[in-house]
């Protein structure tokens, strides 16, 4: 696991992390990570590899001052991969009993919830009577369009 920041940063946490890191440092030989040769503050890069260090001590600071942080599970992906993993999206189509595609007359307000109840997506069902859902396929989910629940589960094929 690994640290980050919950969105929105406190800001009044992330000031006062900064000043108490920079005064840690502030006798450190310079020129340093921290400090430029005439004592000038630099900020810490995120992509340098050698402040590592330094940015989870700001991390620590920073939620010893009232900052909020949760553990993210780290990247699955190898280092210098760019590549991301496509979202699991699936098309929900409203058909009749014979598996006629429906075509709505007028569009219909819709929302889709996952099993715990959460709304993941709403909008507007337009004439071609379908929706285009990004979820997890190993889940349930409930339709609800024109007052009526539909509760349905994607079975991928292989």
């Amino acid at each position: 696991m690994t640290k980050r920041l919950v969105q929105p940063v406190n800001q009044n946490a992330a000031n006062a992390a900064d000043d108490e890191l920079y005064s840690h440092h502030e006798r450190d030989p310079r020129p340093n990570e921290l400090y430029d040769e005439e004592g000038n503050r630099q900020q810490l890069d995120p992509n340098n590899s050698n402040q590592t260090v330094l940015r989870r001590e700001w991390m620590t600071l920073y939620e010893r001052n009232g900052g909020v942080i949760e553990e993210s599970p780290r990247s699955q992906r190898e280092p210098g991969d760019t590549t991301e993993p496509c979202p699991y999206r699936f098309e929900l189509q409203i058909v009749d009993d014979d598996c006629n595609l429906i075509h709505v007359k007028e569009p219909l307000p819709y929302r889709v919830y996952e099993e715990n109840g959460e709304i993941i997506q709403e909008g507007i069902l337009e004439e071609n009577g379908a929706i285009r859902i990004e979820g997890d396929p190993s889940l349930r989910y409930s339709l609800w369009i024109d007052g009526e629940f539909v509760t349905f589960h994607d079975e991928p094929s292989e």
